[in-house]
């Protein structure tokens, strides 16, 4: 029998790769009431790669990429705002230092 032919490597490529420029952290406060929905509508939209109830001065927080400094404004008047939150602090990350996932020689992120 042969031996198996390996596969080529898994492909990984950062979020700037692909046009999304801006890596940002939204921390949203919304009544307790509202969280469930609040949360559940950001997290399927496809700008946003993490969606986390918290406790706190924030309930929600939300991790995103876009492609600019608009579409994040878009993103938190429109998208957002629509959804009635009490209030919402944006952080943007200037260099991530480590991610979840597999690095280098598959070790831990």
């Amino acid at each position: 029998m042969a031996p198996a032919i390996p596969g080529p490597p898994p492909v990984s490529t950062g979020h700037g790769g692909l046009g999304l420029l801006i890596d940002a952290g939204l921390m949203v406060r919304v009544a307790p009431d509202r969280l469930d929905e609040v949360g559940r509508t950001p997290a399927a939209h496809p700008a946003v790669h993490g969606a986390f109830a918290t406790t706190g001065a924030a309930d929600l927080h939300l991790a995103l990429w876009v492609r600019g400094l608009e579409h994040l404004y878009r993103f938190i008047t429109r998208d957002l705002g629509g959804l009635g939150v009490d209030g919402a602090e944006t952080v943007i990350v200037g260099h991530a230092v480590k991610r979840p996932g597999k690095g280098p020689g598959g070790r831990a992120g």
